[in-house]
């Protein structure tokens, strides 16, 4: 496949992301409890982010960053469990709103956790700001996506989805949003 593959194992609830504690943290979705953390640091021109949300372990939780209408143009990272109980975080880019996503990925991730347990995903990562197709910039389309696997990848993620702009270098620490 197109997409870049990172195998992971599974790591103890809450010790998926060591160091310090995110700055920022904002809720996308109430029903689903999908929550995206992130910290920013402009020198270094790195960002931590780390998405939770409730699912079961035979469903995938996703980001994009960039284009801004549904899935078009957008660098994308999902992390699901394989059917063997291999847990998988890959990068994707999509070209396309609608459809698998087939392109190129550029993105590069680093420092990549996650774990299922009990309903809830947790997919921590670290991103340089200028990998992928879409610098990290304020106003920056986030999308994320629910959704469930087919022969160990990602399939339809129906209506648990969205998409709107994060202000990941100017928002305040401690916020919110």
């Amino acid at each position: 496949t197109m997409a870049l593959a990172v195998m992971l194992s599974l790591c103890p609830l809450h010790s998926c992301d060591s160091g310090p504690s995110l700055s920022h943290r904002l809720m996308f979705d109430a029903g689903s409890q999908f929550i995206l953390q992130w910290t920013a640091d402009i020198p270094k021109k790195m960002l931590r982010l780390c998405a939770t949300a409730q699912c079961s372990e035979h469903q995938y939780i996703s980001l994009g960053f960039g284009g801004g209408y549904k899935m078009q143009d957008m660098d994308m990272v999902a992390a699901f469990l394989e059917e063997d109980g291999t847990a998988v975080t890959r990068t994707y880019y999509s070209e396309t709103p609608v459809g698998f996503p087939t392109g190129r990925p550029t993105m590069e991730i680093r420092n990549v956790s996650q774990v299922f347990d009990n309903g809830t995903a947790h997919l921590c990562f670290t991103r340089p700001f200028h990998t992928g197709h879409h610098p990290i910039q304020d106003g920056t389309f986030v999308s994320w996506a629910i959704g469930s696997l087919w022969d160990d990848d990602m399939d339809d993620h129906g209506m648990q989805r969205g998409t709107q702009k994060v202000q990941f270098l100017s928002a305040r620490a401690g916020s919110e949003l």
